[in-house]
């Protein structure tokens, strides 16, 4: 949810910073990385002695963190993608008009 805040926040902010999305979302979802579950899961890896808790921490540790990232990368990524389809079909509508504008003034040309 952090990161789907941050992205909606953010596909506002780019026209008030005139910056690309990434240059504001990137850094802020960076801090929501499960690093400390990533090495966890590392950490239990390299001193396994086979005894099937130790499996199940490392499996525990590692599958958490993997669908964080994977939560925080959808997070940022799908209300990016919508606004940028209402965006586009914004453009569009202004393109038309401003189109049949020019068309009234008798300053188009068309191919």
């Amino acid at each position: 949810m952090g990161s789907m805040v941050v992205s909606l926040i953010a596909v506002k902010a780019v026209h008030w910073f005139h910056v690309p999305n990434h240059v504001l979302t990137i850094p802020s979802v960076i801090p929501m990385i499960p690093g400390v579950l990533m090495y966890r899961a590392l950490f239990e890896l390299i001193n396994i002695h086979g005894v099937v808790g130790e499996v199940t921490a490392v499996v525990s540790n590692g599958i958490t963190a993997s669908l964080i990232i994977l939560c925080i990368a959808l997070g940022v990524a799908v209300p990016n993608i919508f606004a940028r389809r209402y965006i586009a079909k914004d453009r569009q509508r202004f393109l038309k008009e401003e189109l049949q504008k020019r068309r009234e003034r008798g300053k188009f040309i068309e191919w």
